[in-house]
């Protein structure tokens, strides 16, 4: 029997390829046993799987990570310099160590995202990840413990290596051993990188075993999701239709009375019919941080051990205009701003805040209202650096921009965990309107962060929830923020202002964590204005997309706009919602909660109403369920092709004369 003679170079690599597998192999145990509560009533066989199909997902990260690095090891007249082979060799231990840090952020991430990190991995690098870190490790001990055994497990394995495989760097090679070398071990990798030899590379769309989150995010990795996050298109074929088809769809989920299509070229230009001649309302826009639906009333009991988690926001939400069947497009702040300030949904994967494709033309929620002679300004308690925001706002039309230095500026208020907490900045704010011209209305948008992560209540009076309360550091900083709404509104309610303001409050997000699919799209959306609107209880489907349509409505003046929503005051018979998050995206309408992944047709249908399981009419009968899944397809095409053409909004010549 021929003997087979592996080089100390192959060795080298087969021993990496383990030590990265055995490191995701390692993450994923921490990750079921700190999320553990997830997994209490999936069965064991299903376990079983997500850790099978995730050998798959490790396997393309372990193999994408080495490849350049064996490619490199091959060139092997360079190898007799010893900085080159220094580079390839010593490379890919540096590379775990990277791998080790982002898998542990990736845990703490998932807890406040329900999913894993992306390119948020470098969105947060800088002094926001040392607060967030800084707070895990308070709030959970074992996350120090888990720590320390990735410190341990990195230097065991690359002492280990070290010692075996490291010397000699440079080894003579035939031709013929070293082709025949790079030619197999190439040929493995790249099959290991696309995830076997099917029609398709793998996606996170194959982690889709189960309607439980938390067993399709245990197959994935925050290694693999980063690299879905950073692909060229991130929209595939399989998941378009024609674009006639997503024109026609788009533009009948989106008309209403009140507003018509004006262009061709541009699918979603519409101009508003004036219908108010006199000065029309200040509007002030409160966009809060992390509200999750099912603790607020009437969307849910809003109680946890008897207790109100929101009482002040359940008091308005009687005296206002409130939506209970309310969706967020997206689950990050940055998906949020851009739903309810432009109209237009942001993609899956990487934010259209963080592409080429960020200052391309939109109405945008300021430039549509200084239009019709308002003032627009925005404030916020922290960094608007933070994820670069500051330009966008200003490209969205606002005029005035207040953060953490303006705010903190006057010596008044006191920093939170993040910033200037809520009650403060409402505070400063309330002393901005009260200095207002009275004759120009003013557009004001308010983003909060008191209930943020890391959850920090400013004072112990609001810590009403006990330690042994299940999430009671995040019902803590609700009841806060709740408290803050109620301090503010008395304060306004004695202004010259309050009378002619109308106040919208919705959230960019829920929290997140502990939540099923539905609930973690259920956000509160409140209108509130004594004497101009009457308390009103509405149960359609609706989203963060028809936020600027339902304004100009309340605004009454003639506008051009573009956005995919519809005016939720002038119509009530549609009930739809889209959504796209992560690797996800989906449709509510009637009673169907449609879900699918984006890199593959892995679709989920569940029932919108309690216990939010399968819906089993699409079991039996799939013509019900493709009505969902060709409107959502739909938005995603439309959304995905305005943006990268360009064609929300035209420039000021091209818009239609009046």
């Amino acid at each position: 029997m021929m003997k087979t003679v592996f080089t100390r170079k192959e060795k080298y690599f087969a021993g990496l390829f383990l030590y990265f597998t055995v490191i995701l192999f390692v993450y994923r145990i921490i990750f079921i046993v700190y999320y553990k509560t997830g997994f209490e009533n999936a069965p064991l066989q299903k376990i079983l799987k997500a850790f099978l199909v995730g050998f798959r997902f490790d396997f393309s990260v372990t193999a994408i990570l080495l490849f350049p690095f064996f490619i490199l090891s091959c060139l092997n007249f360079f190898n007799r310099f010893r900085p080159y082979g220094i580079f390839w060799s010593y490379g890919p231990l540096l590379i775990s160590c990277w791998m080790t840090g982002h898998l542990a952020a990736d845990v703490l991430y998932f807890e406040n995202a329900n999913k894993h990190i992306g390119y948020e991995g470098f969105v947060f690098l800088g002094s926001d990840s040392i607060i967030i870190l800084k707070s895990a490790l308070e709030r959970n001990p074992q996350f120090l413990f888990f720590s320390v055994l990735g410190v341990l497990l990195i230097f065991s394995g690359s002492s280990i290596l070290f010692s075996l495989f490291l010397r000699p760097v440079y080894q003579r090679e035939k031709i013929t051993r070293l082709l025949t070398g790079m030619i197999f071990g190439s040929l493995i990798l790249l099959l290991l990188m696309r995830g076997g030899i099917q029609t398709s590379p793998i996606g996170p769309g194959n982690a889709i075993i189960s309607e439980n989150t938390y067993l399709n995010n245990l197959a994935l990795n925050g290694v693999f999701t980063m690299f879905a996050d950073f692909r060229a298109d991130p929209v595939p074929d399989s998941q378009r239709v024609s674009l006639e088809e997503s024109v026609y769809q788009v533009r009948e989920e989106i008309k209403y009375p009140g507003a018509e299509f004006v262009s061709i070229k541009y699918p979603v230009l519409r101009k508003t019919i004036a219908k108010n001649a006199i000065r029309p309302p200040n509007i002030v826009l409160f966009i809060m941080e992390s509200w999750t639906g099912k603790f607020i009333k009437p969307i849910a009991e809003g109680t946890v051990r008897e207790i109100e988690v929101t009482p002040e926001f359940n008091s308005l939400a009687r005296k206002g205009i409130f939506f209970t069947r309310f969706f967020a497009t997206g689950g990050r702040t940055s998906n949020g701003l851009m739903s309810v300030l432009t109209g237009i949904p942001d993609r899956p994967g990487l934010s259209v805040i963080h592409s080429r494709h960020s200052l391309g033309r939109v109405s945008g929620l300021g430039n549509i209202l200084k239009k019709a002679g308002y003032s627009t300004s925005f404030y916020y308690g922290g960094e608007l650096a933070f994820e670069n925001i500051k330009p966008i706002l200003k490209h969205w039309g606002f005029d005035a921009l207040f953060d953490y230095a303006e705010i903190s500026g006057s010596g008044k208020y006191k920093t939170g965990a993040w910033g200037i907490d809520d009650a403060d900045v409402y505070d400063f704010m309330h002393t901005r309107f009260q200095e207002s011209k009275p004759d120009q209305p003013f557009l004001s948008v308010v983003l909060t962060l008191s209930t943020h992560y890391p959850y920090r209540v400013p004072s112990p009076e609001f810590a009403v929830f006990g330690k042994r309360t299940p999430e009671s550091e995040y019902l803590n900083v609700m009841r806060y923020a709740d408290w803050s709404i109620k301090d503010y509104l008395q304060k306004a309610e004695k202004s010259d202002y309050f009378r002619d303001t109308v106040f919208l409050f919705v959230s960019d997000h829920t929290h997140h964590k502990n939540l099923n699919y539905y609930e973690d799209r259920n956000i509160p959306f409140l209108i509130y204005s004594p004497g101009r609107f009457r308390p009103e209880l509405r149960r359609e489907i609706s989203s963060q997309l028809d936020i600027i349509p339902t304004v100009l409505g309340i605004v009454g003046k003639e506008v051009y706009f573009s956005v995919m929503g519809r005016d939720l005051l002038n119509v009530k018979s549609r009930q739809s919602a889209y959504f796209a998050y992560g690797n996800i995206f989906g449709w509510v309408e009637g009673d169907t909660y449609f879900l699918d992944a984006l890199d593959k047709s892995n679709a989920l249908n569940f029932a919108i109403n309690p216990p939010y399981r399968e819906y089993p009419v699409c079991r039996v009968f799939s013509a019900p369920c493709i009505v969902p899944q060709r409107k959502a397809r739909s938005f995603l095409t439309l959304s995905d092709y305005l943006l990268k053409k360009n064609l929300v909004f035209p420039a000021e010549n091209d818009i239609p004369q009046k």
